[in-house]
């Protein structure tokens, strides 16, 4: 892949595994066409920016609302006011408890099948399950007795 300049428009050319060349104008979203040849490709991508160039310069320039956790922070650091990018809606979530549980290699054998399954830590399965049947005895409600 290289970076070219043709008549000040900045394109991408490249070449796939099969032959066949590309060329790609970043800029330009969607630009980009194919060629037998490096300049059939920077040919055809040229004459398809030529073509939708009106179509760029008549759309509405847009940006980001939001900006990302680290525009925040950089702007914080730079002793910028973020205040108003926070919203003051938020859940606590409590520190987590180590708790040490032993488990025979039998106790685990389907946690750990679950868990390369669905290519998840086994830490992340046992957390699930726990989780699932204590909501599942909540649910049933005080004082009622389960089936056997």
């Amino acid at each position: 892949m290289e970076k070219i300049t043709v008549e000040s428009i900045p394109i991408v050319v490249g070449r796939e595994e099969d032959g066949r060349w590309w060329a790609d104008i970043e800029s330009m979203p969607g630009v980009m066409a194919y060629g037998t040849t490096r300049e059939s490709a920077i040919a055809a991508a040229r004459a398809l920016a030529l073509c939708v160039a009106p179509t760029f310069e008549a759309m509405p320039k847009t940006r980001r609302t939001k900006p990302t956790a680290d525009e925040i922070a950089a702007m914080a650091s730079r002793g910028e006011d973020v205040s108003a990018r926070f919203t003051n809606t938020f859940t606590v979530v409590r520190p987590a408890r180590r708790v040490n549980v032993d488990l025979t290699q039998t106790m685990l054998r389907e946690p750990d099948a679950r868990a390369a399954r669905l290519n998840i830590s086994r830490q992340a399965v046992i957390k699930t399950l726990l989780s699932r049947a204590l909501n599942e005895e909540r649910a049933s409600g005080p004082g009622s007795k389960k089936r056997t």
